[in-house]
């Protein structure tokens, strides 16, 4: 008969309740508040790697029409200064640019293909997830 009468009075008693439920759901929602800050982040780096790629592109095929020949280091570096330069702001320890020079297959053209690697900030590694690793290939044609 004492076993009912304790349950019925632990059930009764609610001063502790908010306290234990708090610590049960807080490192799930800390967790799910993290992976939403990871995602948001992840998500503007790879919107910033695409644009980075297409600004190079524009000033590469712009300086080619006032007839400045650009090499392959000097489109790399204008990726580095395009993807550390604002609205882009990515860490330059965190990215990586290569320019090759490709067959275009076209007569009177060339091609320079862009390759840059960005792998982001890890926010994430609270909950034990690792970040993914951008890579953008951009295809620069050029007269020749």
């Amino acid at each position: 008969m004492i076993a009912p009468r304790i349950a019925t009075r632990l059930r009764r008693q609610t001063s502790g309740s908010v306290t234990v439920e708090f610590a049960l759901l807080a490192p799930m929602f800390l967790a799910m508040l993290f992976g939403v800050l990871a995602i948001g982040t992840q998500m503007q780096d790879y919107n910033s790697m695409r644009s980075v790629g297409y600004d190079v592109n524009r000033r590469v095929v712009i300086e080619y029409q006032k007839d400045n020949k650009l090499t392959k280091e000097q489109i790399e570096a204008l990726a580095y200064l395009a993807a550390e330069a604002s609205p882009y702001n990515l860490t330059l320890n965190q990215f990586y640019a290569v320019a090759e020079k490709k067959d275009s297959g076209m007569t009177g053209a060339k091609k320079f293909e862009l390759t840059m690697v960005f792998t982001p900030f890890n926010v994430s590694s609270v909950i034990g997830v690792k970040p993914p690793t951008f890579t953008q290939k951009q295809a620069i044609i050029v007269p020749d």
